[in-house]
Order: C-alpha cells, then sequence, then structure tokens
C-alpha cells in the first residue's frame, strides 16, 4: 500500500467525521441515524478500486485507462442506486443525506484520480 492510499482514506474518515460531528451537534435536526454506513461504502469502494487497479499494474496505458474508466462508471452508476434506494426506502432527512454523499462521493472521486 502506499502513501496515496492511507492519505485517501484519512482524508474519507476526517471528512465523514466531520460532517457526524456537525451534523450531531450544529444542526441535529439534520442528523441522519444511516450516517455511519457512508464512510463504510466509500472506504470500501476506494479500497477495492485501489486493489483492481494494483492488479493491472503491468498492463499498458491504454487497458490501464479503460478499466479505471470502467471503474468509474461502475462507482457512479451503483452510487445513484444507493442514493436512489435510501431517498425511496428510508427517507430520513433526504437533502441532508443527499449533500454528505455527494460530498463524499466527489472528494472520493479527487482522492481517487490523484
Amino acid at each position: 500500500m502506499n502513501k496515496v492510499f492511507f492519505a485517501g482514506i484519512l482524508a474519507l474518515l476526517c471528512c465523514s467525521t466531520l460532517f457526524s460531528v456537525l451534523f450531531c451537534f450544529a444542526f441535529p435536526q439534520y442528523y441522519f441515524k444511516y450516517m455511519w454506513i457512508l464512510p463504510i461504502y466509500f472506504i470500501v469502494f476506494f479500497l477495492g478500486e485501489f486493489l483492481l487497479l494494483k492488479g493491472f499494474e503491468k498492463e499498458s496505458g491504454a487497458k490501464k485507462m479503460n478499466i479505471f474508466l470502467l471503474i468509474k462508471i461502475i462507482k457512479f452508476f451503483v452510487s445513484i442506486i444507493v442514493l436512489v434506494l435510501y431517498l425511496k426506502l428510508i427517507g430520513e432527512n433526504n437533502i441532508s443525506f443527499s449533500v454528505v454523499f455527494l460530498v463524499l462521493y466527489c472528494m472520493s472521486l479527487i482522492l481517487e484520480t490523484i
């Protein structure tokens, strides 16, 4: 594992902790009880992408780029499905869940691309 991987995990955990503390103490009316699942979701995707791309380290640049883009597309569609399922099935504090989800999604995209 390299430094970028650990920095990404640390950044996702710090951002998730910040959101949890912020929503719990500053804006308790917007806190949702499934907030703890979001860091796990993004860390699992981050770890999966890292390990999958590690397996294709010896491949050519074009093939590795295709795998990278395929992973991004899969992550995008799975994230949309998770977001819609939460909004339809649970529906607790939809706006705050969506904002936190989208911020963590964008943050993970930036960290994975670096």
